[in-house]
Parts: C-alpha cells; sequence; structure tokens
C-alpha cells in the first residue's frame, strides 16, 4: 500500500514506534479484508454513475483505483452505488488513503459504518478497522498541531470523529488521557479552538456533524467537562495565553457556553 507520504520525516522514538503501531494495523487491516471481492456485477444508478467507472473498477486492483475513482466511490458507495459488501471491501483502501490527503471526505465514508452494518462484520474486521484509528490516534496526540492547515492537511480531528462512527470513542479518549505530553496538551487546545458549542451538544468545526455520532460526541462533551481534565485544560491554557492571546480568549467562550451545556444522552 501506498502511504502517501503520511509517515515519512524525523521522529522521536515513541513518535517512531506509534508511526509503525499504525503501519502495523494497517496491514492487519488488509488481512483481515483479503477475502473480500467486490460483487460482480456490482449495482449502480445508471442514470448517475458513469458505466467507464464501473467498468475500471471491475479491472482495477483495489490499491490502484486512481484518486478520482475513489473519490467517485467514497460519494456514492452505499447511496447509488453498491452494496455493504462492496463498504467492506474497499475499508483497506479508505484506512490507507486515511493517513494522507484524499480527495474525499474520509469521515463522511466512516459514518456510514451504521448503514453498512458495522456491528454484524465479523470480529477480526471490526477489530482491525477499531485498533487502526486508535492507533493512527495515538500517534497524532504524540505530535504537535500543524497550526493554519486543514483539516485534511493535519487530519487527527477527521480521525476522531471517524472513531466516533466506530463506536470507540471511550478508547480514544482514555489514550488521551494517559499521553501526558506537550503535544497532546497542544492538541486539547486545538480541539477547543475547533469546538463549535450548542444549546445541547458540540460539534467539530469543518468534521463530522453526522447524527449516528451524536451520542459519541455528548461521550466527548461529558469527558471534557470531567474535572481532571478541566484542570488540565485550564493549566495548558494559562501557559499557552502569552503565545497566542487572541486563541486564549476564543477558548475562554467556547469553555464558557460548555459549562451551559445541558447533553441530550445520559447514562
Amino acid at each position: 500500500m501506498d502511504f502517501g507520504g503520511a509517515f515519512l520525516g524525523a521522529y522521536s522514538a515513541d513518535q517512531g514506534s506509534a508511526a509503525q503501531a499504525v503501519i502495523a494495523a494497517l496491514v492487519r487491516v488488509g488481512d483481515a479484508f483479503s477475502a473480500n471481492r467486490l460483487s460482480d456485477p456490482i449495482s449502480y444508478c445508471d442514470c448517475c454513475t458513469d458505466p467507464a467507472l464501473i467498468a475500471r473498477l471491475a479491472t482495477t486492483a483495489r490499491d490502484d483505483v486512481s484518486d478520482d475513482d475513489m473519490a467517485a466511490v467514497a460519494g456514492s458507495l452505499l447511496y447509488t452505488l453498491g452494496e455493504d459488501y462492496d463498504f467492506a471491501y474497499f475499508m483497506p483502501r479508505f484506512c490507507s488513503d486515511s493517513l494522507g490527503s484524499p480527495p474525499y471526505d474520509v469521515d463522511a465514508v466512516f459514518a456510514r459504518f451504521e448503514r453498512a452494518g458495522f456491528v454484524d462484520w465479523p470480529d477480526a474486521q471490526k477489530n482491525s478497522v477499531r485498533s487502526f484509528l486508535l492507533a493512527h490516534w495515538r500517534f497524532s496526540l504524540l505530535c504537535e498541531p500543524r497550526r493554519n492547515v486543514s483539516h485534511l492537511s493535519d487530519p487527527w480531528l477527521v480521525t476522531l470523529d471517524s472513531i466516533a462512527s466506530a463506536g470507540v470513542i471511550e478508547d480514544a479518549l482514555t489514550t488521551w488521557d494517559a499521553t501526558n505530553t506537550e503535544s497532546a496538551d497542544a492538541r486539547l487546545l486545538e480541539l477547543l479552538d475547533h469546538l463549535d458549542v450548542g444549546d445541547a451538544a458540540i460539534s467539530i468545526i469543518g468534521v463530522g456533524g453526522y447524527a449516528e455520532n451524536a451520542e459519541a460526541y455528548d461521550t466527548l462533551s461529558r469527558w471534557l467537562r470531567s474535572p481532571a481534565v478541566w484542570a488540565r485544560i485550564g493549566a495548558v491554557l494559562e501557559s499557552s495565553r502569552a503565545a497566542d492571546r487572541n486563541a486564549g480568549e476564543r477558548i475562554d467562550g467556547v469553555l464558557a457556553a460548555l459549562r451551559q451545556l445541558k447533553p441530550r444522552f445520559r447514562r
């Protein structure tokens, strides 16, 4: 598989180990889905799908499908193209593409897990995808945010939303709790700076926003307002104000809104 240069560069020992864990997890995804085949013929709406695309998909190995064709697949799959087993067939490619800057919204693809019957997939497949996402998440927490770039250039929030779709948001937050590094603290402020707090729910600006993930985002909001995390936010925010006063003021506003939030889902 082509990792798109996503894991090139000089890393610390911890970062290098985490990057290797991501690659190993991606290999396990490929193994778990190795028996999957594209349905023949694949179902599609002939009013809105180019037959030439269908012909290319039928004759091109999954890892060799062009970026343009993958963007078409990602936009149509389970709507006007294919069935749940076709979605599963492309899963290793979606995971691989998520490490770089694909020409489609990865979070929108993973948000279709419920539609694809993800909870009923074989355990080896579900676990491989979840393990990959969590490995990628841990790697992201060990790396400093890249400021003033799009979420496609630094896709950690896309990864978080994909984790929400996969049903393992609590595992991701447990990892965050255990990652006591400057980069993980910086990611915490980065999340708050991209947080939109409504009357009863939170969302991430520019990422996700899918109804299927509402409960996961309530879990995230409860975590953010837990005493330990709230104290961590306060400490990191105070130490960062001198570097970026405007960001500090924006985050103050987000925190004030979080205090008033009444989540929709309660345990």
